[in-house]
């Protein structure tokens, strides 16, 4: 499947959920868009505007989140049992003081793992189920939970990840199907089964998938790669141009012959 396609996909399926819910109207007041951009966005167009504008949205529905959550933690004494807030601030700290890439990148590790805790995740899941009566809430919620997926099928396909791109369509493909895209709820899980085969039907093929070498790598630099659909792919586009015009001018030299 094509991994430009599958976001515009996605992108408009998240614009399905949030249709009317004043995400549009968020992105046109705060000067982040104008108002066709925004438009075009939600229906599955703009993919590096949609991408930054959805990032940004994710990080302000968190910073909303997070001290409602601290304070639930205080409430309910398990703050002291866990050792977040300590993390926060030292990645904080890392970032205001412009330490190197090394430490800022140790820091996040560290806090990473820690988000990552089944005793975290756990409280997380207690806070979410204490306001699931709250429909706003649940709306913003659900629509954090797309963003999330969205973005972790990016990072498969800038990382080479194929389990977690598996894993990311996997999540994507309940969305797809309740908001009517028929072709992908479909051919989608065909696609997935088939997938989930290949490692004894064609381990050579596995073997490449899993080394990679389902995207392009446009240069040396990390977390770069790229689906080779992508419109910005332009090494592939380069030589794609270069063989059509190749081909062109060997058939100039084929001699012609009438009646064949």
């Amino acid at each position: 499947m094509g991994g430009l396609h599958v976001s515009f996909t996605f992108f408009h399926a998240i614009g399905q959920h949030m249709e009317n819910a004043g995400l549009d109207d968020l992105w046109t007041e705060s000067g982040l868009y104008a108002t066709n951009t925004t438009a075009s966005m939600l229906e599955g167009k703009a993919y590096y505007r949609a991408v930054r504008a959805h990032r940004l949205t994710y990080e302000a529905l968190w910073t909303i989140k997070w001290p409602m959550f601290e304070t639930w933690l205080q409430e309910n004494d398990y703050m002291e049992d866990l050792d977040i807030k300590r993390l926060v601030q030292k990645v904080s700290g890392q970032f205001c003081k412009n330490a190197r890439r090394a430490e800022v990148s140790n820091a996040v590790d560290d806090l990473t793992k820690a988000l990552s805790d089944h005793q975290i995740q756990e409280c997380l899941e207690l806070f979410d189920n204490q306001n699931k009566e709250n429909p706003n809430f649940q709306m913003w919620k659900a629509y954090m939970k797309m963003v999330e997926i969205l973005l972790a099928f990016i990072r498969a396909e800038r990382e080479g990840n194929w389990r977690l791109h598996l894993e990311a369509f996997t999540a994507m493909l309940p969305w797809l199907t309740i908001y009517d895209h028929t072709n992908y709820a479909r051919c989608c899980p065909i696609y997935l089964s088939d997938m989930e085969c290949l490692e004894k039907e064609a381990p050579q093929v596995y073997d490449e998938l899993m080394s990679g070498n389902f995207v392009v790598k446009r240069s040396k630099r990390p977390f770069n790669q790229v689906s080779a659909k992508s419109r910005k792919c332009y090494p592939i586009h380069a030589i794609a141009q270069n063989a059509s015009q190749v081909y062109q001018s060997q058939l100039t030299l084929i001699p012609r012959f009438d009646g064949v």
